[in-house]
């Protein structure tokens, strides 16, 4: 093989791994209690639906301790309002009802609506979480 050929097959390679370890993950869990893990993992606060903290439907996403009351009094339709800032609903796919004003984040086998804000500080950390991770297996550590 010519010396060109070599570095032209080096270079699709080094492209091959900058793209595998700096292109945008998306998220996937497979189901409530994947996603909770993660979320709570990745320094997030995670309350259940039921009042003894369980997760049945769906939990509640938040960066600081909610008391559980307030995770059932959060309506999941009609208008989203205040009450929403700093929270985000994750729940099952297909879940039967969306506020009017959500736009539901689809990340596998669940779905998310709420703060924008921090729906995108969620993703945003648990996508650079994945991309370390990783980028530290492909190092051996």
């Amino acid at each position: 093989m010519k010396m060109s050929h070599w570095l032209g097959l080096a270079g699709f390679v080094v492209c091959l791994v900058v793209v595998a370890v700096y292109a945008p993950w998306r998220l996937a869990f497979r189901n409530l209690e994947d996603a909770a893990t993660k979320v709570r993992a990745a320094g997030f606060f995670v309350s259940g639906d039921r009042a003894d903290g369980v997760i049945e439907n769906g939990f509640v996403v938040t960066p600081r301790p909610i008391p559980p009351m307030d995770v059932n009094l959060l309506l999941k339709a009609g208008k989203m309002g205040p009450v929403w800032k700093d929270k985000v609903w994750v729940t099952r796919i297909p879940h039967p009802t969306v506020p009017d004003d959500a736009v539901p984040h689809a990340w596998g086998d669940v779905i998310a609506f709420g703060d924008s804000q921090l729906l995108d500080q969620i993703e945003s950390k648990l996508c650079y979480f994945r991309v370390n991770r990783t980028a530290n297996e492909v190092d051996g550590n």
